[in-house]
């Protein structure tokens, strides 16, 4: 059973996914001209393109997001278990859809470039992969320290059992999160780079374009 707070995360993040899905479907009913649109910019499109990379995006950012759960978790060893501090979960979900909101906002009004885009989350997922495995090193380190004292009470016991479920829940997420982060760094430069070394003709265009499409739906 993982904590609350991180609970909390994991159900933000595929809850706003499967949200944006419904948008996915309005806009494949727009492509089909079901619905009539006068234009690309015309309301409701970029709001349903925005949404749609809200989510993508606040996925690739899930991993940083677990990370700093984490290390809030050892920041507040003693007592994290027995206090709910929601508090913690909503910043951090928040903060990600922000975020990934307005990256999404000037990727589709071309303010920012996507390969800087690409290059800034394979950055900061390399960072949080390097972080996540020097936190759960710092908790199996932890585990080993016989007792930990205040002026006043040890805490002992309740450190050793929070220390045990910090490391127990980072080695139920590690290995969704390497596969992840491999992911990304096979897919985003591919989505980049690939049609600058390939030649395209219009029916390979929309083939791609077509595939794309589904893969991100």
């Amino acid at each position: 059973m993982l904590h609350r707070n991180l609970l909390i995360i994991v159900y933000s993040s595929n809850i706003f996914y499967l949200f944006s899905l419904f948008f996915r479907f309005l806009q494949i009913a727009y492509e089909l001209r079901v619905i009539e649109y006068e234009g690309l910019y015309s309301f409701p499109i970029p709001l349903l393109v925005i949404t749609r990379f809200t989510a993508y995006i606040n996925l690739l950012l899930f991993l940083t997001s677990v990370l700093v759960e984490r290390s809030l978790a050892t920041l507040f060893i003693i007592d994290y278990e027995k206090k709910n501090r929601y508090y913690i979960s909503i910043t951090i979900s928040g903060s990600s859809l922000v975020c990934s909101g307005i990256l999404s906002y000037l990727l589709v009004y071309e303010s920012l470039n996507p390969i800087l885009l690409a290059a800034l989350l394979l950055f900061v997922n390399l960072i949080s992969v390097v972080l996540f495995f020097l936190l759960l090193r710092y908790n199996k380190t932890l585990k080993t320290t016989k007792c930990i004292s205040s002026s006043t009470v040890t805490y002992c016991l309740s450190i050793r059992k929070q220390v045990r479920e910090n490391i127990r829940t980072m080695n139920m997420l590690r290995i969704g999160g390497i596969v992840l982060v491999a992911a990304i760094f096979v897919l985003i430069p591919s989505l980049i780079f690939v049609p600058y070394f390939i030649d395209y003709d219009d029916s390979a265009i929309q083939i791609s374009t077509a595939s794309l499409n589904a893969i991100t739906a």
